[in-house]
């Protein structure tokens, strides 16, 4: 600290004996600009808190010299703004960047480009709110200015156009959303070139999509393509290069390539642990998505304990009024649950809804989300009436926020669908499933690993109505999707099937399909896996009743 302080003093006498005699204000001027420069530097690291005091003396020198809502304020404002978004603190951001936007519009008019940045900034705080309608609203009001006074083709009008991109991703709309990333794109490998790192970040984030849409062979290339830029440019060694090795490692892990995905996360934790170390929100999230793969493979001491050092970590840098702190106690609680340690599971969730409802409000999908989540414990708890009253909750909140055909609507039909299955009623089940099928065949295309997801539940609804024929039908549509993603759920399907044939007495055709089934877990999971020894025992028992037959 004295380090800096003593920084400050050198650049306000440096700047007193440069401009001696010329400029009255001058070293208030360069003083203030160091307190700014400080401050970037904590946000650049990410400590808000550190930040804002150098903001604040910032602000405070400023007022004392030239008063209130003066020109010079603006930048402090910005800054101050951006400190309170990084804590999730975003009425207090929108209150700065309002503050900001008054000096900017009165200085420089409302169709000045900087106008346009605050406009931007202030529909990235409504975006993380999840007013998406507002941000809309406020990009489109940036993107008339760029587009007027920059041009077209300008860096900072594809920067908009990325934005925007991002609210359309947010609403589900994914092809809306790939249109203004290319376009995005076009603009920046013409004015940038080809070797830039906004490209390669446009690449990743139409690679998101890709991912989105179930497209993991495209998006593995995008993320190949912004890799490489970055490798070249940044160093292998760098942050945005581990950003690029987590979001691979996240197709990985969506494709069911489990060895593959532990692979590349570990890439991006030694980067982040080694250049940002163990306490910035950056590693907590690498150890969340490895304890997401821990899950997967159900070894579930080894997800607690990453989630645990992610919880920490959001704990101390972020703390708990942070989404993200909120996402680290979510996490944790799906371990519980998947442990049947339901009470256990439903205080957890209870924390991150809390801390949903006080930092994002009762509308936003994230709370939505945690809704739909202790749902889940309910219906595995078997309280159905319980379960159906937060998945209607959820599903709410998702039409309000999100509209009627976003992909997280379809979800909680499915999952409303699942409970009215295990209730009994298939008719109400199947009605659901179909509400669910139709949304997501429109948003993702009939190919989408969710389709397929949704097909083998619907099998399963005429499984046990006993109507095989149409039962045997959907697995194989199912089956087909999966076949064409090489994912690990291929054996469940092939399992489900094998169960149809083994209750029309097909013992033959059960024994093949368990076979099947028995085979990929092994090769896939290990032959540990909880998953394979369910296969395994299915397939042991059927061969005894055919013994048994027999004798």
């Amino acid at each position: 600290m004295a380090n800096i302080l003593k920084h400050i003093k050198r650049i306000a006498k440096k700047a007193f004996l440069a401009f001696k005699g010329r400029t009255r204000y001058s070293v208030e001027l360069q003083l203030r600009d160091a307190y700014n420069s400080i401050s970037m530097n904590y946000l650049d690291d990410h400590k808000p808190d550190e930040a804002l005091k150098y903001i604040n003396k910032a602000i405070q020198l400023c007022e004392k010299t030239w008063g209130e809502y003066n020109k010079e304020l603006a930048v402090s404002f910005a800054l101050k703004a951006r400190a309170y978004e990084l804590k999730a603190d975003y009425d207090k951001a929108l209150e700065y960047y309002k503050r900001e936007m008054v000096i900017r519009e009165r200085e420089l008019g409302e169709e000045h480009p900087d106008t346009a940045t605050t406009y931007n900034n202030m529909a990235g705080v409504y975006k993380a709110q999840g007013d998406y309608d507002k941000a809309m609203e406020y990009y489109k009001m940036a993107l008339e200015i760029r587009e007027r006074k920059l041009g077209k083709e300008h860096p900072d009008t594809a920067t908009t156009y990325n934005n925007m991109a991002g609210v359309y991703k947010a609403r589900g709309n994914y092809d809306k959303a790939l249109e203004y990333y290319e376009m995005a794109l076009v603009i920046r490998e013409r004015s940038l070139g080809r070797e830039h790192s906004d490209t390669a970040t446009t690449y990743n984030n139409m690679a998101g999509i890709y991912e989105e849409q179930g497209r993991y062979d495209k998006a593995l290339e995008y993320y190949e393509r912004a890799l490489r830029i970055k490798e070249r440019k940044l160093g292998k060694e760098h942050p945005d290069t581990a950003t690029t090795y987590n979001n691979m490692a996240g197709v990985y892990k969506a494709q069911g390539d489990y060895d593959k995905a532990m692979e590349y996360y570990k890439r991006a934790l030694e980067i982040r642990e080694r250049l940002l170390g163990e306490k910035h929100p950056d590693t907590a999230t690498t150890y969340n998505n490895m304890a997401g793969v821990y899950r997967c493979l159900r070894k579930y001491d080894d997800a607690l304990d990453y989630y645990i050092k992610a919880l920490k970590n959001c704990e101390i840098v972020l703390g708990m009024n942070h989404p993200d702190t909120a996402t680290a106690y979510n996490n944790v609680a799906t371990v519980y649950h998947a442990r049947e340690r339901y009470e256990k599971a439903l205080e957890y969730y209870k924390i991150a809804l809390e801390i949903y409802e006080r930092v994002l409000g009762m509308n936003h999908p994230d709370t939505a989300a945690t809704y739909n989540n202790m749902a889940a414990v309910y219906y595995d708890r078997q309280a159905y009436d319980t379960a159906l009253g937060y998945y209607q909750k959820a599903l709410e909140i998702c039409k309000q926020m999100l509209g009627n055909e976003h992909p997280d609507v379809a979800t909680t039909y499915s999952n409303m669908a699942g409970v009215y299955e295990a209730q009994g009623q298939y008719d109400k089940a199947l009605e659901y499933y179909q509400m669910a099928f139709r949304i997501k065949e429109r948003v993702l295309g009939g190919g989408h690993p969710s389709i397929a997801t949704i097909y083998n539940n619907m099998a399963g609804v005429y499984q046990a109505k006993k109507n095989y024929n149409t039962a045997l039908d959907y697995y194989e549509r199912a089956l087909k999707i999966r076949r064409q993603a090489n994912h690990p759920d291929v054996a469940t399907v092939y399992n489900n099937m094998a169960g149809v044939y083994e209750a029309q007495g097909q013992r033959d055709k059960a024994l093949e399909y368990y076979s099947k089934a028995l085979a990929i877990c092994e090769q896939d999971l290990g032959e540990e896996h909880p998953k394979t020894k369910v296969v395994r025992n299915n397939l042991k028992l059927v061969k005894i009743l055919g013994r048994l037959e027999q004798e």
